[in-house]
């Protein structure tokens, strides 16, 4: 469990004009807790995510316009469901860039319904940064076990694994994950579905459609799963030869924050304004990063 004895979450929050550096797990985390905003924030130098949202449905909690850089993973959602929107984020040297799925080790499994769009998920120089506890490095998206997530106009590049993978995770099998209108280039694989507990992924794990990609594992996956009405086969593979993660880099080793990266306008709130749920943003208007 995740030592909360009932369901209940925060509701209202904001998290705005932070720099995190150097922590040893999370830079910015949010658990529990609904209606946010996490926005213009700069992540870096953190083992595991510069920012996490964990067990909360609904979420409706929008992440947008922060940089995340040099953390074992850059931005993680497990169980954060229904409203989680991560847009127009930039990711950059994470050893994992966006990790979105389902365990067992906090309430509110299996994760669904999360929105990821408009980010750029740079790979370079990704082995500048902690150690990442599963080992994880070289991957720009991966959903472990999510369901009906919609992964739509992403620049996803120089990711030595693969750009985007899905996959199952704590015996959560992904379904219904739409893949649509990205970028993905310089990757050793663009799209990765492998199995890895489950005997196999289900035909509906997953649909590609209108991406601009050169290879997949398996390598006809956007033959075989199309968005549309059709269904996929099952997958049976098991997961691509992904590199060696290399050493974790110490604290005292890793890239200080430039200066001037975050600033709190004059009219910043005051402590006693309230806090609403944010509008989630309109998907449809959220343009593929340059």
């Amino acid at each position: 469990g995740d030592g909360y004895e009932d369901d209940s979450q925060v509701r209202g929050f904001r998290l705005r004009y932070l720099t995190s550096h150097a922590n040893d797990l999370y830079g910015i985390y949010a658990f529990a807790a609904q209606d946010g905003l996490i926005e213009q924030n700069y992540a870096s130098g953190s083992g595991d995510a510069g920012i996490y949202v964990g067990r909360c449905e609904p979420c409706n909690t929008v992440v947008t316009a922060n940089r995340m850089e040099h953390n074992g993973v850059g931005f993680v959602g497990t169980n954060a469901s229904t409203g989680l929107v991560v847009a127009s984020n930039a990711f950059r040297a994470n050893r994992v860039g966006i990790a979105i799925n389902s365990q067992n080790l906090e309430k509110k499994a299996p994760q669904h319904d999360a929105v990821v769009v408009g980010n750029l998920v740079d790979g370079a120089d990704a082995a500048l940064s902690p150690a990442q506890g599963r080992g994880g490095f070289g991957l720009g998206i991966a959903i472990g076990g999510g369901r009906r997530d919609d992964i739509v106009r992403n620049r996803v590049v120089n990711q030595v694994g693969a750009g985007m993978v899905v996959t199952d995770l704590d015996g959560y099998a992904p379904q219904d994950v739409r893949i649509t209108e990205n970028e993905l280039s310089a990757n050793t694989v663009d799209i990765a579905a492998y199995r890895t507990q489950v005997e196999s992924l289900p035909g509906d794990a997953m649909c590609l459609a209108g991406n601009t990609l050169v290879a997949t594992s398996p390598a006809d996956l956007a033959v075989t799963h199309p968005c549309g009405p059709t269904v996929g086969s099952a997958i049976a593979a098991l997961p691509p030869r992904f590199p060696s993660a290399p050493p974790g880099v110490a604290p005292a080793g890793l890239p200080t924050p430039p200066p001037g990266l975050v600033s709190m306008p004059a009219e910043s709130l005051e402590s006693s304004d309230p806090v609403e749920a944010p509008v989630l943003p309109e998907v449809a208007t959220i343009a593929l990063p340059a």
